[in-house]
């Protein structure tokens, strides 16, 4: 089962217009099979996902921790923050983008 515990329910993505982040507490195959489902359960419905813009994140000490992850479409790229919602996504730091 994918996601994390928050308060008894298990979380395991966040979903608002065309953004979706994943959640997971697991090791990269996980992660690996989160984003091969993502991709069948939206070709079924006719929706693509963009891969230039799919990045990864993980609270992994360093980069690179998990590798590279798989798509139809190439390779995801890890990253260190990322922007969802017109906030920005650290470990470190965390801050409005403005």
């Amino acid at each position: 089962m994918y996601g994390i515990n928050v308060n008894g329910k298990l979380l395991d993505n966040l979903k608002f217009a065309d953004d979706i982040v994943l959640i997971l507490e697991s090791d990269r195959a996980e992660l690996q099979r989160m984003v091969t489902d993502l991709e069948r359960e939206s070709e079924r419905v006719k929706l693509k996902i963009s891969k230039e813009k799919t990045k990864y994140m993980t609270n992994a000490e360093g980069t690179g921790q998990l590798g590279t992850l798989q798509m139809e479409e190439g390779e995801t790229e890890e990253v260190s923050e990322y922007t969802y919602l017109d906030n920005i996504v650290s470990f470190k730091d965390r801050r409005r983008k403005n």
